[in-house]
């Protein structure tokens, strides 16, 4: 230990050479006390009595005593601080819900290149195929969520419908349906960002033309940690200026409800997207969604075998979503015009490559803001079952 340049050592040593014998260890220690409150400075007299041992090249209890309580409360501060380091750094969430494909990871892979170690990327999958996709994936950390929907890295599954849902749309092969209400999960339990798989880096041209940033840089400063309390804290990808929202619509059924109240929300895609841990807009998405699906099960069961499949799963995200949004209105603590207006300021907006192509959802897709772009040519949307 120094004090302003001179360690406390040697004033140790320098009072030692002119103690007396008739002297006690405790006289020693206020006179190293004194002269260095002379100075203008302090000192802990634990300190003192560890130095004093060093001195002697002595290992007495109480020096021995002190050092072990040090040690815990350098331990303490660097675990604290680590725990802050990785709350602060950007968490990136994939998920593939099925066994290692013959492609279709190539965005995650050049991502894991882009940002190296910068951002934290978990691909969440399931449990049995965790080992397959590490092998598949070295350089992101693979994620199995076992039948519980539970893992080491999440808070424990409180979600009691959650795990039914999930075994359900599974068995229905309605994967995209699993990455919707999953995405909402992890978003709700963990935070962070979240990336279709059909989702890579802007390459260097159009981020240029763009204005686009990379995504380790953007993930820092927006969205992640400097909301405001006027702030709702979830983004998505915006897609539009706004959608009716007709409150007691179901996905199973194309009737709405005209004679209630129409409200608005956003037009949002669900490629991207972002929360903090805990949200309540996360968190009230959730709880929507798990509540229509397990009355699509009930109900309507059948429609996940129809050509209607597709829209059933959209109408599926967007109610849930739209419900979540909406919850301080739907609950009388907002009104909808404010609500709407703050949402619609956080949603990130889109850029489409081939602009003819923007309302068909056809085209790639481009968010500057993240630094990343989007394809659907060739996915799901363009191929109808």
């Amino acid at each position: 230990m120094r004090i302003r340049g001179e360690p406390l050592n040697l004033i140790v040593r320098q009072v030692l050479l002119t103690a007396a014998g008739t002297d006690s260890d405790q006289d020693i220690c206020f006179r190293v006390f004194n002269h260095i409150r002379g100075q203008g400075n302090t000192v802990l007299f634990p300190d003192i009595i560890v130095a004093l041992d060093d001195a002697r090249d002595n290992k007495s209890e109480t020096a021995l005593a002190h050092r072990r309580v040090t040690r815990l409360a350098e331990t303490s501060r660097r675990l604290h601080a680590e725990q802050q380091a990785a709350e602060r750094a950007p968490r990136l969430h994939y998920i593939w819900w099925g066994p290692v494909p013959q492609s279709g990871l190539e965005g995650i892979t050049a991502m894991a290149t882009h940002v190296g170690a910068a951002v934290a990327i978990h691909f969440w999958c399931k449990a049995e195929h965790a080992t397959a996709f590490a092998e598949a994936l070295p350089q992101v950390k693979v994620c199995g969520l076992d039948a519980g929907m539970n893992h080491a890295l999440l808070p424990h599954n409180g979600f009691e419908q959650l795990a039914p849902v999930v075994d359900w749309l599974t068995s229905k092969r309605a994967f995209s349906a699993v990455k919707d209400v999953l995405m909402l999960y992890l978003l709700y339990q963990i935070g962070g960002h979240y990336l279709d798989t059909t989702t890579a880096p802007m390459s260097e041209m159009v981020r240029s033309k763009y204005k686009g940033v990379r995504f380790d840089t953007a993930s820092v400063v927006t969205p992640m940690h400097e909301f405001t309390s006027a702030t709702l804290g979830i983004k998505f990808a915006g897609i539009g200026m706004g959608r009716d929202f007709y409150v007691g619509s179901n996905p199973w059924s194309s009737e709405t409800h005209p004679s209630r109240k129409v409200l608005m929300t956003p037009s949002v895609d669900f490629w991207a997207a972002w929360a903090k841990q805990g949200n309540a807009i996360a968190r009230a998405s959730l709880e929507a969604y798990l509540e229509y699906a397990t009355e699509l099960k009930l109900k309507a069961p059948d429609k996940l075998d129809t050509n209607k499949r597709d829209a059933v799963i959209g109408d599926l995200i967007t109610l849930a979503v739209q419900k979540g949004m909406l919850k301080e209105v739907l609950e009388g603590r907002k009104q909808g015009k404010e609500v709407y207006d703050l949402l619609l300021a956080e949603m990130w907006p889109v850029s489409a490559l081939d602009e003819r192509d923007f309302e068909t959802l056809k085209a790639n897709f481009t968010l500057p803001q993240l630094g990343v772009m989007k394809w659907h040519k060739g996915t799901w949307r363009n191929n109808p079952k």
